[in-house]
Parts: structure tokens; sequence; C-alpha cells
């Protein structure tokens, strides 16, 4: 019986038929060709049941034709989620699983109908529609699942492809109104009242991709499609007038037989040229260009606007170029300059196939040589001003024809968008380049000024060193000298205890001249000094023993038992009594020290000694110079020469050390050995 449903079902079998055989008749080795074409074939065989099932005549027919058209709908979800990850270049190893359960459904409901459409009944004004069998509601969930997912990669994918976004739509808009409409089915099969309203959603789902294959190439066909509905169309419209002829003469076959011979001679003759009227305009609102200029043009003009040096531009307009005009390969040769000119040419290449890519410095003799180009091979130049900045030697099409004026309009658009680009970014490189030897001189100049103010400060700190020395060294050799005068003229001879007393504090004074040359001589680097297994934690607990703490409130804590390390025993000495000794001096000998040992946690293999006073804390200003050579107010008190030590031998044995202070509270140095 001739109704709504049968009719849709012959529209949706010829479109989709002749659509998949077109697509893999235009290309059959291509994996994306091939999944469509098996996209297209499933909806029409699904179709046919369509038609068959419900122009049956009785209830057995009608029942095995809608087994078999709800059995072969269970591919045409898997089909179209295989195609959708195709198109998008994705790959999903679940796709295989998908084509497992739809096999394994297929199978059981093959060998259990009655579970799967169980019967045929009246509904909704139609003579047989199926019902659904027990497990039935399996399939609406698995259709479900699969248009969800193909329909948010899809919208997904649109989102940020400017490329493809047209095609996207296309293929996003088709997928709704197709499977949208195609699901109207189901709900008759559970006996409710819907009437199957959207059949011709999947008519338009063929229709719309049919439209974006050709007219944004979506699957690189340009002329197949337009011309197979040409042939449909005629197809159809020629059988039209020869079922209208067969009604009209049926019941004369002499009439008949002669209204046939004249009916086929005229089209015969006219068949051609009706074929040509409809191609024509197809092909004419179809495929109005093999480009859509302004679609290149703004994507080109978007991604170029995140570009921001020369190399970016060149490297993606190549890769533009391979992409969106199709072609095997490219040459790209950019200037290079030295000194604000052009020294060479860099030349890199690139295939699109294989995405093989070299790269070579190239002189500009060479560069004549090199160039080839003709009707399948064509140049793009850059200029900046006069200056030949870079060009492409655009390769052969894939599809091995000559550039026409169509490809050659679009590339000189585009050389000029991006001759555009090319010079802003040189001249903001220019600019940039600019500014950094500015910068660049500027800190050097700041440099020269820093070291002769550190200088001047050191200068100024060696002055003042002068003349401590001047009064700690010059102040008791004068004394030394008085009292050997005193004692050559035989002078208080007599008073044998007073001369050992006198000998004594001569002695004391030697030994403080004695301390200040030592600790400036260990400040040379040159010095030579032996390495020996020096055991740091034995030092440091004979510390104590080097000073009077008798008004010193003396803390000592320490984690280890020995750490061993090579280098000079009174070096290493020498770097712990000083910090003590600068500790009392800003303590005027009165407060707390206290000194805490462990195993550093930042360097392995190494211990952390923290000597913290209580001598009122240092400035920022201070903290800052407390290592520099000379820096005090006073050669052997406070914290000069001394700590200039400290550094000094720290760093011979690889170490390291740091203060930290506060103001009103104290000082710790950390000595990390």
């Amino acid at each position: 019986m001739i109704n709504y449903i049968s009719i849709s079902g012959v529209i949706i079998f010829i479109l989709s038929f002749f659509t998949g055989v077109a697509v893999i008749i235009n290309n059959y080795n291509k994996l994306l060709n091939i999944k469509w074409a098996l996209f297209s074939l499933s909806i029409a065989f699904w179709a046919l049941g369509l038609f068959l099932a419900f122009v049956a005549q009785d209830k057995e027919g009608a029942l095995f034709y809608s087994r078999y058209l709800n059995l072969e709908a269970l591919f045409i979800p898997v089909f179209f989620i295989d195609f959708v990850y195709s198109y998008l270049n994705k790959n999903n190893r679940i796709i295989k699983y998908y084509y497992y359960l739809s096999t394994i459904m297929f199978g059981l409901f093959a060998i259990f109908p009655n579970m799967f459409v169980k019967s045929v009944s009246a509904k909704l004004g139609m003579t047989y529609y199926p019902d659904a069998g027990l497990l039935y509601f399996v399939f609406p969930l698995f259709y479900s699942l699969l248009v969800i997912e193909g329909g948010y990669l899809l919208y997904k994918e649109y989102k940020w492809n400017l490329v493809k976004r047209d095609q996207l739509k296309i293929l996003f808009i088709a997928m709704a109104i197709g499977f949208g409409g195609g699901s109207t089915t189901f709900a008759p099969l559970f006996n409710l009242p819907i009437y199957p309203f959207g059949l011709p959603g999947v008519a338009v789902l063929v229709v719309l991709v049919a439209f974006a294959i050709t007219k944004y190439e979506l699957l690189d066909i340009k002329v197949v499609i337009p011309r197979t509905i040409s042939y449909v169309i005629t197809f159809v419209f020629v059988s039209i007038f020869y079922v209208f002829t067969f009604f009209l003469f049926r019941e004369d076959n002499k009439l008949l037989f002669f209204a046939l011979f004249i009916l086929s001679s005229m089209l015969a003759f006219l068949g051609n040229s009706i074929q040509k009227a409809i191609q024509t305009p197809l092909e004419s609102k179809w495929i109005v260009t093999e480009y859509d200029h302004n679609a290149i043009i703004r994507n080109l003009s978007l991604e170029l606007l995140k570009t921001k040096s020369r190399d970016q531009v060149y490297s993606y307009f190549n890769k533009f170029i391979i992409e969106n005009i199709k072609v095997k390969n490219t040459i790209v040769y950019k200037a290079v300059y030295a000194n604000e000119n052009i020294d060479h040419y860099s030349l890199s290449e690139t295939t699109g196939k294989t995405n093989k890519y070299y790269e070579r410095d190239i002189s500009i003799n060479e560069i004549s040589s090199k160039i080839i180009t003709d009707e399948k091979n064509t140049l793009i130049n850059f200029f900046i001003d006069d200056y030949l900045d870079g060009f492409i030697v655009v390769g052969e099409k894939q599809n091995e024809l000559a550039y026409t004026d169509d490809d050659l309009s679009l590339l000189q658009s585009l050389s000029t968008l991006v001759s555009y680009k090319i010079e802003s970014v040189f001249y903001l490189e220019k600019s940039i380049r600019s500014l950094e030897t500015v910068v660049e001189i500027q800190k050097s100049e700041l440099d020269e000024k820093d070291i002769m103010l550190r200088n001047s400060e050191k200068i100024g700190s060696l002055a003042n060193a002068i003349k401590e020395y001047n009064h700690e060294i010059r102040t008791p050799l004068s004394s030394i000298k008085q009292w050997i005068i005193l004692f050559s003229k035989g002078r208080y001879l007599d008073n044998k205890d007073f001369i050992i007393q006198k000998s004594k504090d001569l002695v004391e004074r030697v030994k403080k001249i004695e301390d200040i040359l030592a600790t400036t001589l260990s400040l040379s680097a040159d010095q030579k000094t032996g390495l020996d297994r020096v055991d740091v934690i034995e030092i440091l607990n004979n510390l104590k023993n080097n000073f009077d703490f008798t008004f010193v409130d003396y803390k000592y804590e320490c984690k280890i038992s020995s750490h061993v390390i090579d280098g000079n025993y009174q070096e290493v000495k020498m770097i712990f009594n000083n910090i003590v000794k600068n500790a009392m001096d800003a303590m005027s000998g009165k407060g707390a020290i206290s000194v805490f040992v462990n195993k550093s946690e930042k360097h392995e293999g190494k211990i952390k000694v923290e000597i913290t006073d209580t001598g009122g804390g240092m400035p920022e200003e201070v903290m800052k110079k407390i290592f520099d050579p000379f820096f005090s107010t006073h050669v052997t008190a406070g914290r000069g020469l001394g700590l200039s030590t400290v550094m000094n031998h720290v760093k011979k044995h690889s170490g390291y050390v740091y203060p930290t202070s506060e103001l009103g509270v104290g000082t710790t140095f950390t000595v990390i050995l």
C-alpha cells in the first residue's frame, strides 16, 4: 500500500544509494570515502526495507520486512560514529566494540526475532506497523548513545577548527535533522501515539551532506555528486513519462506500443539535452568555485593575529597553503638579516603527504637556479619596502591539475594579506632590537657605574682600615720600641718580677699584631694550604674553650657525632672562631650565644651550623656589605675583616655562609660545610 512512509522510503533509498555509490567510485582507496559510503548505503538498504514493509499486502510480508529494516538499522549509528572519528582524524579503540555489540545484537535478534520485533499491527492509520519485542528497547538506547557522542564530537571540533567550520556546521545540522527525524519511528513501536513525521529528515541528511561534499569539498569530490543527481532526476523524469503513457493507453496494446515508440524516440533525441539542462544549474549553484575565498581569507586573518614573529608567519602560512590549497609540497625562501641587511636566505621544504621537512641556508646567487615555475608550480613573493624578504614556491596540486585563474586569484589575495603582516612584524622586531640595544648600553653604563661605586666604597673602607692599622699596629709597636729602649739602657733590670710581667705584656702586644696580619693575609686567594682530614664536630665541641664566656650565656646543641671533610684544620677553626668573636664584640661581651648543629636538608652530605647572638642585629645596608674586605669601623672588633676571612675559608671548603638579622633582637650566621 502506497503511503507517506513507503514514499519516504523510496526517496531516501534513491538519494542514499546513488550518493554512496558516487562517493566510493570517486576514490575507493580513501578510507574516509569508504566509511561514508558504508553509512550512506546502510541508510539506503534500511530505506528499501521501509518501503517494502509498508507496501506489503499481507501480515507475513510486513513482519518479515519490518524485522529486516530494524536489523539493518542496527549498523547505521555504528557506521556514522566510525565516519565521524575518521573525518576528525581521531583514533578511538572503542569503535571496534561498537561493531562487536551491533553484530552480537544482529545475531541475537536474527535467531530470536520475537525478542526484537514480535509482530505487526494497525497503528496511526497504517495497516501494518512493527511492535517492539521484549529486548527492542536496547536498540533506541544504543542508537541515542552513538548519535549523541557523534554530535558532541562535531560540535566540539566546530568550536575551534576555523578551516573546517563550514563543513562541520553542515554535518552537525544534517545529523541533527536526519537522526532526529529517524528517531520518530521508535515511538509507534512502543504503542506511543506519535506519528513518524520526521522521516523526510533522513532524506535531508543525505541532501545536506551531498551539498557539503560539493560546496565545501567534504570528501574531496567536486563534480561527481551533482552529475549523479542530474542523472537520477533525468531517470525519474523519463520514468514519469513512461508510467503516464502506460496508464493512459493500457487498454489498447497497439496504441500503447506506438505511443511508447514515439516517446522513446523523442527521449533518445532529447534525453542528453534534458540531463545537461538539469546538470548545469546544479553545478553552477552548488559548485560556484573551488574555494570559498571569503572563508579562507577570514580564517587566515584570524590565525595571523596570533603570530608574533616572521618565523611564525612563514611557518603558519606554509602550513595553511598545504592544507587549504592542497598542494604536494612547498619550498620557503626566507631572508636572514645581518646588520639590518640581507645576508642570505634560509631554505625549507615541506612535503604535504609525508610531512617531511628539512631546512638549510642558501646564498643569494644560488636562488635563481633552484626556482622552477610552470603551469603546475607557482611563486608567492613577500616584499618589505623594495627588499625581497622571502617567497614560497608552491608545488604541484595534489590532484595534479594546472593552477587555474581561481587558484592564482586566491593566492594573490593571501600573499597580499601575509605581506602586510610580515612587514608589520619586521618593523616591530626592528624596533624591539633597537630598544634592546639601548637597554643593553644603559645597562652596561649602569654596571660600570656600579663597579666604580663599589670600588670607591672599598677604597673608602680600605682608607678606614689603613687608619685603624695605623692605630692598632703602630701603637703597640711604639710601646714595644719604648720599652726595648728602656731595657737597653739598663732600666728596671734590678726588678726581676716587673721585667717578667712587662715581657708578658709585650708578647701579648706582638700576638695582637700577628693576629691582625694573619687575618689580612688569610684573605689572599693564592695562599696555599695543605689538606687534611678535619672533623668539624671536634672543632665545634672545643669552641667554648677558645673564649671567656663568664658574662655570656653559651648554649651548644649538636645532633651529629662526627663529620669529617677534606680541608685545613686552622682555616675551619677560624671560620667558627671569627663568627663567635664578632658575636662577642656585637654584644660587648654580655648576652647569649647559641650554637646548633644538624644535618643539612637541602645539601646532601653536609652539615648546617647555626650561630645566634643577641647583639641587637644589623640594618639591611650593613648586611649587604659585611663580607666585603675592609668593610669595618674597627679592624678586629665588630664585623669586618673577620667575616671576609669567614667567607673566603667557607668558599675554599665548598661551603656556604649567610646571615639573617633582626634589629633589636640579634643575628644568626648559618654555615653549610
